[in-house]
């Protein structure tokens, strides 16, 4: 399945407040947006002590010196990559929501490890 396949799939099955093009726009405003035909990322830098439902409202500007956490809200196409390296700065936490809403937080560090141990064993010959 291609990638704007996929996201389309996605904001089908879950409904969004926004459109994608809606999405993208707000994050490469107050975030990261990266959309290229393979692959797809959506960020903002967040405040982890704020209440979540800023967290996932793209509208929500925050003072990038005031925060220490990505929120990822669309991380789609390469797979065999670490999500972690798509920020363009590196915060101590990283969270997403996944399909049931909830609000998952990592420390980026040990997400960053793992990731690189499951990337270093599906890349290697």
């Amino acid at each position: 399945m291609s990638v704007q396949a996929e996201i389309a799939e996605l904001y089908r099955r879950y409904p969004q407040p926004r459109t994608f093009a809606e999405d993208v726009a707000l994050h490469a405003r107050h975030g990261v947006a990266i959309v290229l035909p393979h692959f797809v990322f959506l960020a903002r830098p967040v405040d982890i002590h704020d209440p979540q439902e800023r967290w996932v409202d793209p509208a929500h500007r925050y003072n990038i010196l005031g925060c220490d956490c990505w929120f990822i809200h669309l991380y789609c196409g390469i797979s065999q990559n670490n999500p972690c390296n798509f920020a363009p700065m590196r915060f101590p936490w990283i969270a997403w929501s996944r399909r049931d809403g909830r609000v998952r937080v990592y420390e980026t560090q040990k997400l960053y490890d793992k990731c690189e141990i499951l990337t270093r064993s599906k890349t290697r010959l």
